[in-house]
């Protein structure tokens, strides 16, 4: 599994496999061991609002590409037109 960085910071994290704990490498950070952090690998990546995020930015590129196709394809008809004088 991969674990994902610090969603504060940032930062790579550090797994502590003994204990299956996963923190912030950062010692500045607030989700540094000695501040308090550590957490399971699940709970670590579970981010719903990112998750959510990527589906609609997925959603947004397919919406895009999709205009984009109509409007080259009006452009390409308005050529056309222009070239055979109609």
């Amino acid at each position: 599994m991969n674990i994902k960085p610090c969603p504060f910071c940032g930062s790579k994290v550090k797994h502590l496999t003994k204990f299956d704990v996963v923190y912030c490498s950062n010692v500045e950070c607030g989700l540094h061991y000695e501040n308090g952090g550590g957490y399971t690998r699940e709970y670590w990546n579970t981010r719903p609002i990112e998750d959510q995020q990527a589906e609609q930015n997925q959603r947004l590129k397919e919406l895009l590409f999709a205009c984009y196709d109509d409007v080259s394809q009006a452009m390409q008809a308005k050529i056309d037109k222009e070239r055979t004088g109609q």
